[in-house]
């Protein structure tokens, strides 16, 4: 008998939800698809693995946003610094712009 050891991955084929499985005692080139109906008594780990997801989704979402932030910054920054490049020529020829 085979022993699921953990969920991996999910997808949906032909309409149907199947989880990737990997099987303890087996590397993971012998992971299979399943569907739920081959896992009864596996809902712990289905559970799991859809925490997990919620987990990554939620960083992955906080990343995207973390980037769009920095993005924001770097823009600000580069504003800053042509304002600061103006400033320093305008210094630098005894110029005042009015």
């Amino acid at each position: 008998m085979y022993e699921p050891e953990k969920v991996v991955a999910q997808r949906l084929a032909k309409g149907v939800s199947q989880f990737l499985v990997k099987w303890v005692g087996y590397e993971s080139k012998d992971n299979t698809w399943e569907p739920i109906e081959n896992l009864a008594g596996c809902e712990d780990i289905i559970a799991d693995f859809k925490e997990r997801e919620k987990t990554r989704q939620l960083l992955s979402n906080l990343q995207k946003n973390d980037s769009r932030l920095r993005l924001q910054g770097m823009e600000a920054r580069l504003l800053r610094g042509k304002a600061t490049k103006k400033t320093s020529k305008v210094e630098q020829y005894g110029l005042l712009l009015v």
